[in-house]
């Protein structure tokens, strides 16, 4: 699915700190550079290592969300 933009930006924009994880193919990259012109800098991008297509390929094989944040 897609994120409504156009709807939740606002919300989103009165957030500190957005974490954006989109998948490593053509379609995740426009979707993260969509949110970047809505939100711009609050948003963080996170990245997949290379050999992951998705999140839900990352999970499967033990991959864990904290160790793609940024260490404070």
């Amino acid at each position: 699915g897609r994120i409504d933009l156009a709807r939740y930006a606002p919300a989103l924009a009165r957030a500190g700190a957005l974490y954006c994880l989109y998948d490593n193919d053509p379609a995740g990259l426009a979707g993260r550079k969509a949110l970047r012109r809505l939100l711009g800098g609050a948003l963080h991008d996170l990245f997949l290592p290379d050999q992951y297509k998705d999140i839900n390929d990352f999970t499967l094989q033990g991959g864990r969300l904290a160790d793609l944040l940024p260490i404070p």
